[in-house]
């Protein structure tokens, strides 16, 4: 179970990395994919299309966001 949410997290991680590099339109799901060294076809495992992967992405920044206004 821990294995299955690291690979999430990691595909998660890598679509923010690359969102804020290149712009959520040039990022492909391969890109992802590879950055997260992930295999493509476990994408689709853990998200079912690139607009869920991109309302991940927006919940990890809120969160951090959340963070760091409760430490201020």
């Amino acid at each position: 179970m821990a294995r299955r949410n690291d690979k999430r997290e990691r595909l998660v991680e890598a679509a923010d990395t690359l969102f804020h590099q290149q712009g959520v339109s040039n990022t492909t799901l391969a890109n992802i994919a590879t950055l997260a060294d992930v295999p493509l076809g476990n994408v689709y495992y853990y998200f079912k299309s690139k607009d869920s992967i991109i309302l991940a992405v927006i919940e990890r920044r809120k969160k951090q966001l959340s963070t760091l206004f409760s430490e201020w």
